[in-house]
């Protein structure tokens, strides 16, 4: 499992960002893509269209947002995933079915597997077709889970 999205480190860039927001204490979406971009830049990423895009921002700010990272000031929320997928998106229903996935397993998983696994699962509980491929969603959910970054409930 790479700990790398776009060249990027996973942990550090959602921590920072997730830091960022803390002080600022706003729940905007908006807010926190300015900060996950700017985050992104300090990492040393050149792209802004990887800097900027949307799946992984939307998981991570998600996580963020149901109070699902560590020390974070958001209060944990436990959402049902039909209420996490209408008002978060996709992304970060897809974050969140993986965490689940993950807490269940014994042993590490790569992302395909993980990922196959979140799209049965989404099949399941939402009645529709998840996204074709992974878009970085898993990559972030493994990389805090198994640095032991996610609140569990």
């Amino acid at each position: 499992m790479s700990d790398l999205l776009f060249r990027i480190p996973i942990v550090p860039w959602v921590q920072e960002t997730m830091q960022k927001m803390n002080v600022y204490e706003n729940e905007a979406l908006e807010i926190w893509s300015d900060y996950w971009y700017d985050t992104y830049k300090q990492l040393g990423g050149k792209s802004k269209n990887s800097g900027t895009k949307g799946c992984p921002r939307c998981a991570a700010y998600g996580l963020w947002y149901l109070g699902r990272l560590v020390d974070s000031v958001q209060t944990y929320k436990g959402w049902e995933i039909t209420k996490i997928k209408h008002e978060l998106g996709k992304n970060a229903a897809y974050t969140v079915l993986s965490l689940e996935i993950l807490q269940q397993q014994v042993g590490n998983t790569n992302t395909q597997a993980l990922w196959s696994s979140v799209r049965e699962l989404y099949q399941q509980r939402l009645n529709e077709e998840a996204a074709k491929s992974e878009q970085g969603q898993i990559k972030i959910a493994l990389a805090l889970f198994n640095t032991k970054l996610i609140v569990l409930p």
